[in-house]
């Protein structure tokens, strides 16, 4: 009967600890789960540096893909952003027309200038493609 009472003891001992070790791996569960919680709950500022790098991107995109401004609004691309960063709001297509654009223009313009300003060279190639449904033209004074 002694031999049944420590046994006893012993597996008390053992499933306490074992409660113990999942009572500590539950409340650092929800510690993190409430950290991820606040951490995905704030939407960024039109002024974070964040969302002014992933504007941006989407800009560059945007022109590097001659993709329509319209683009930003499609569902997918609008599912995408939330899956990839749900603190991102996603500004309308007349914000992407409208200013960064003009800026994304400016910097450019002014990289050229800058690269052309200290060529010592200049040489400009075209191909004309010749057809009776395209009617784009380079004329040069």
């Amino acid at each position: 009967m002694l031999s049944c009472v420590r046994m006893r003891r012993k597996f008390t001992t053992r499933s306490h600890k074992v409660l113990q070790l999942q009572l500590v791996i539950l409340q650092q569960k929800r510690k993190q789960q409430s950290a991820l919680r606040l951490i995905k709950g704030r939407a960024f500022t039109r002024d974070d540096p964040r969302a002014n790098a992933i504007m941006k991107w989407i800009m560059e995109m945007l022109a590097l893909d001659d993709l329509p401004f319209n683009f930003v609004n499609n569902t997918g691309f609008q599912r995408l952003m939330k899956h990839v960063e749900p603190r991102y709001t996603m500004p309308y297509e007349k914000f992407f027309r409208t200013r960064m654009l003009p800026d994304m223009y400016t910097a450019v313009r002014t990289e050229v200038q800058d690269v052309i300003a200290n060529a010592e060279h200049i040489s400009f190639t075209t191909n004309a493609w010749t057809m009776a449904q395209c009617t784009d033209s380079l004329l040069i004074d």
